[in-house]
């Protein structure tokens, strides 16, 4: 009797084990295919699905944590394998296994928890812990935003403009609310699921109704911006050495005047074009350039100091003249970077609108361009160098920092990702390649800065879910102390 009853026990076992991985792992490919360069966005409202199905319903409850361990572990590897790519550090590398392994430990009493409390707090917990979590991401320097679930929307223009008014965290909050309402309705249909459901849906058309109100031409005045995409390797491999800096710089002028003889009135040189100050020396060509152009160049360097680096970028104007500096707010700090003067958001008034400027990494945080946005930049420049790897999705950021602030973003890259985008998000010219091109793009670029909701309240629906997420534990806590006791 007990070696039939084994045997029934264990094949049952092992199908539901087999069965919660397969699921487990369709919703890490789901997630990964709704980004770039799949681009399948969509597949991130249903991507969440199969794991809640498998973690609730399939597997047998003491090895269920084993389904979000796997999806999330798998979808943050992927992602941000690319981002580490050029890192030998182990810990950096190793950051999705270890995610997977905490993900592992602290799930292992969710589905005892949201049984004992009739899955009441299901839905709140679930997206509140995700966005919340996500907030908190944003404030360690080797994640940023990477990987924020509203990055999946970027070449949706139309869907994406409420971000303007509740942030990528609303738009993060959207997206778990339609996952954790389908994922309720299938593990317990129910009335209450059901009323869930309805709420989902009322949200959904609330969004995509009030997104294409906001959706619009751009009407403002434009003006004529160039980005001078330059290979600075001898041959089309990142293995090869870099070109003398001399040759690099004489292939920045050669291509700005290209720029400029296409009507470029503003022209951007990729981050650290220089390895010196041209406020101090070395700057006759440039500004030969710029009045023989009646153009601005925007020129940014890295000098080296004993403090640290001063990665910075400043304007000259068509007279030969500096018109400020700016320094670079988030050095890339798991890569060695500092940055000694960071700190200060400074807007340029030219006689073609107010610029600002941000730095590369600064576009992978919300914080810079929303302040640089909040002092007047009609445009933000952002010089940038990224490496192959991740030249499919670093450009992506630029997309929201537009919606966010209603201001057109120009990304000026080294080799592999430039982008101009309007301040809705439209991606107007784009040079993406995994292998270096020297190219220079020049397009008319829409003044924006019209003030937006975001622009005021920032990232607070991103506190607020964090708030949110200890809130809702302690009620669940709570509830099932209460059970106990009865």
């Amino acid at each position: 009797m007990l070696e039939q009853s084994s045997k029934k026990i264990f094949p049952e076992f092992f199908l539901k084990l087999i069965l919660g991985l397969i699921l487990s792992v369709l919703s890490a490919f789901m997630l990964i295919f709704s980004f770039s360069p799949y681009n399948l966005s969509y597949l991130v409202l249903i991507g969440f699905v199969p794991m809640l199905v498998s973690q609730y319903k399939v597997l047998p409850e003491r090895i269920s944590s084993i389904a979000p361990a796997i999806t999330i572990g798998c979808f943050l590897g992927f992602y941000l394998m690319d981002v580490f790519a050029p890192f030998n550090a182990w810990y950096m590398k190793s950051l999705p296994i270890i995610i997977a392994v905490i993900v592992f430990f602290t799930d292992r009493k969710k589905v005892k928890v949201h049984k004992n409390t009739d899955f009441k707090y299901f839905v709140l917990g679930g997206v509140f812990s995700w966005v919340g979590i996500e907030y908190i991401r944003m404030f360690i320097p080797a994640f940023g935003t990477w990987a924020f679930l509203a990055y999946a929307f970027y070449n949706q223009p139309w869907f994406i403009q409420p971000v303007k008014i509740f942030s990528i965290f609303g738009l993060g909050i959207f997206i778990m609310l339609i996952n954790y309402s389908l994922g309720l309705f299938i593990i317990k249909p129910s009335k209450y699921a059901w009323k869930i459901l309805l709420i989902a849906l009322f949200v959904v058309i609330f969004w995509t109704s009030l997104s294409l109100t906001l959706y619009r031409k751009s009407e403002s005045q434009t003006v004529r911006v160039g980005v001078i995409q330059v290979n600075p390797y001898k041959a089309k491999s990142e293995k090869e050495k870099m070109l003398p800096e001399n040759l690099i710089y004489d292939k920045l002028i050669k291509l700005s005047y290209k720029a400029a003889k296409e009507g470029a009135k503003i022209i951007l040189w990729p981050e650290g074009a220089l390895n010196y100050d041209p406020k101090n020396s070395g700057n006759d060509a440039v500004k030969k350039f710029t009045k023989a152009t009646n153009s601005y160049l925007i020129i940014p360097y890295v000098v080296y100091e004993e403090k640290g680096e001063r990665n910075e970028a400043t304007i000259l104007n068509p007279e030969g003249k500096f018109l400020g500096v700016f320094g670079k707010d988030h050095p890339v700090v798991f890569a060695g970077e500092t940055s000694i003067t960071r700190g200060t958001y400074p807007v340029f008034e030219t006689q073609h609108g107010k610029f600002g400027l941000v730095i590369c990494y600064d576009l992978d945080f919300t914080d810079t361009s929303r302040k640089v946005s909040e002092n007047g930049a009609q445009i933000i420049f952002a010089p940038s160098k990224d490496w192959p790897q991740i030249a499919e999705k670093h450009y992506v950021h630029s997309v929201f920092r537009a919606v966010e602030n209603e201001v057109s973003i120009v990304k000026g890259e080294w080799a592999y990702d430039s982008a101009i985008v309007d301040p809705f998000g439209r991606i107007i010219e784009k040079s993406i390649s995994i292998s270096p091109e020297e190219k220079v793009i020049v397009s008319d670029v829409p003044l924006g800065n019209r003030k937006t909701v975001y622009s005021i309240t920032g990232d607070l629906l991103g506190l607020f879910s964090f708030i949110m997420m200890i809130v809702v534990q302690m009620l669940i806590v709570l509830e099932n102390k209460k059970k106990k006791i009865k």
